[in-house]
C-alpha cells in the first residue's frame, strides 16, 4: 500500500515537470548564415530557424571580428623653402685674339677684292675664291722666288696645265697671270695689289684673262721676301 502511494505521488511529480516545459520558448532565433569554407570554389548561403525545445543554453555571442576603420586620407602640405645661392661670377677668360694676317695674306685678299672690282665695271660676274687654286697658285710664286726665274713653266718642266693635272683639278677652262716686282719694301698691302693689277689690266693678255666671260673661280698665290714680290692668280671654269 505504501509503495503504491509512492508511485502516485511519483506519477504527479513527473506530470508537473512535463507541464512546465510546454509553456517554454516559442519565439523562434534569429537565422543563422553558414558560410562554407573558403576552399571551395562555390559559396554556400543557407538559412535556418532554430526553435529550443528546452531551457535555451546561454552561449556566449560570437565574437565578430572588428571590420577595420577606413583608412584616413591624409592631405599632406608641403612648402618649399627657395634655395638662395649666390652666383659666383667665375672671372671671364678673354678669347684669344684671331692671328694677325701677314702682309702676303692682305696682299692675296686685296687682290681678289681689286680683280672683282674690275669684272663688275665690265657687267660680269664676280670670280669665286677657290682654296685649292690658291695654295697652287702660292707654291708656283714661292718656287719662282726661291730659284729666281719668272715663268708659267717651272724649272722642272711642269707648266700650268701640268700643274692643275697634279691636284687633279677638273676644269673645262683655265688661265694664269703671274706678276715679279723689285724695289717696293716699303709699300702697303693695298698699294702692291693696286700695282699689280693696274700691271695686268694694262696688258692685253692679262687684262682678257681677268675679264673673261667663262672663268667662276679663281685662286691668288704671294711669295715676299726682302723687296722682292711673286704674284700668281690662277683662273678655272670648274667642270
Amino acid at each position: 500500500m505504501f509503495f503504491k502511494h509512492v508511485l502516485s505521488l511519483l506519477a504527479l511529480f513527473l506530470l508537473a515537470i512535463s507541464g512546465t516545459s510546454s509553456t517554454s520558448i516559442s519565439t523562434p532565433a534569429a537565422p543563422i548564415k553558414i558560410a562554407a569554407s573558403t576552399t571551395s570554389p562555390k559559396k554556400i548561403s543557407t538559412t535556418a530557424t532554430v526553435a529550443a525545445t528546452t531551457s535555451p543554453s546561454r552561449k556566449s555571442p560570437a565574437k565578430s571580428k572588428p571590420k577595420p576603420a577606413p583608412a584616413a586620407l591624409i592631405t599632406v602640405k608641403t612648402t618649399s623653402t627657395p634655395v638662395v645661392s649666390e652666383a659666383v661670377a667665375s672671372p671671364e677668360i678673354p678669347s684669344p685674339l684671331p692671328a694677325e694676317k701677314t702682309q702676303v695674306q692682305k696682299i692675296e685678299e686685296a687682290l681678289h677684292a681689286l680683280i672683282n672690282a674690275e669684272r663688275a665695271k665690265a657687267g660680269l660676274s664676280a670670280l669665286s675664291y677657290d682654296a685649292e687654286l690658291a695654295d697652287m697658285a702660292r707654291l708656283h710664286s714661292q718656287d719662282m722666288l726661291a730659284q729666281n726665274y719668272f715663268d708659267h713653266t717651272g724649272l722642272d718642266g711642269c707648266s700650268m696645265s701640268c700643274r692643275f693635272k697634279n691636284i687633279g683639278y677638273q676644269y673645262r677652262a683655265i688661265g694664269e697671270n703671274i706678276y715679279m716686282m723689285r724695289g717696293y719694301d716699303d709699300l702697303s698691302a693695298d698699294a702692291v695689289a693696286e700695282h699689280i693689277v693696274e700691271g695686268w689690266m694694262q696688258s692685253p693678255g692679262h687684262r682678257e684673262n681677268i675679264l673673261h666671260a667663262d672663268f667662276a673661280t679663281e685662286g691668288l698665290g704671294v711669295a715676299a721676301e726682302g723687296d722682292s714680290i711673286y704674284a700668281t692668280e690662277d683662273l678655272a671654269l670648274k667642270r
